[in-house]
C-alpha cells in the first residue's frame, strides 16, 4: 500500500511543479529533503545538493530563471521499496542562447512518512552543458 501512496506523492510534487505551487510542493517534501541535480554548478546554475524545502524552492526558482519547458513528460512511475523510479522526456530552450535541448531522463525519489526525503536525477549533462555555450 505504502508503494501506491509514495507514487500518489510523486504525481503530486510533479503537478505542483507544473502549476508553480510552491506551498503545495513544500507540503510534499520532508524538512530534511535532499534535492541532488547533477551537473557543474559554474555552468548550470541549478546544478548541486539542494538542502531543505526551501532550498528546493531556489532551485525552482533558478531552473525557471535558465531554461524554458517546451514539453516535459513523465511517462513510468515505477515503486520500489521506499523509493518512486521516474522516466520521462523533455524539451527545454536555453533561455540565454535560445538553444533547444531534448533528453531522457530518470528521477529517483526516496519517501519516508509520506514526504519527499531525497532527490536524484540523471540526464545527459553533457548534452546541456553544450546548449549553455554561447553561439
Amino acid at each position: 500500500m505504502a508503494e501506491r501512496e509514495n507514487i500518489e506523492t510523486v504525481r503530486r510534487a510533479f503537478m505542483a511543479l507544473g502549476r508553480n505551487d510552491m506551498k503545495q510542493l513544500k507540503g510534499l517534501l520532508s524538512p530534511e529533503v535532499e534535492w541532488h541535480t547533477p551537473g557543474p554548478k559554474g555552468v548550470l546554475p541549478f546544478a548541486g545538493v539542494h538542502r531543505g524545502p526551501d532550498a528546493v524552492v531556489q532551485w525552482w526558482k533558478k531552473l525557471g530563471e535558465s531554461e524554458e519547458a517546451i514539453r516535459f513528460e513523465p511517462k513510468d512511475f515505477i515503486p520500489y521499496e521506499d523509493k518512486v523510479i521516474v522516466m520521462g522526456d523533455s524539451d527545454m530552450r536555453v533561455k540565454s542562447t535560445g538553444k533547444e535541448l531534448s533528453t531522457e531522463w530518470v528521477q529517483v525519489y526516496t519517501l519516508r512518512d509520506g514526504k519527499i526525503v531525497d532527490f536524484r536525477e540523471f540526464y545527459d549533462t553533457a548534452q546541456e552543458v553544450e546548449g549553455y555555450k554561447p553561439n
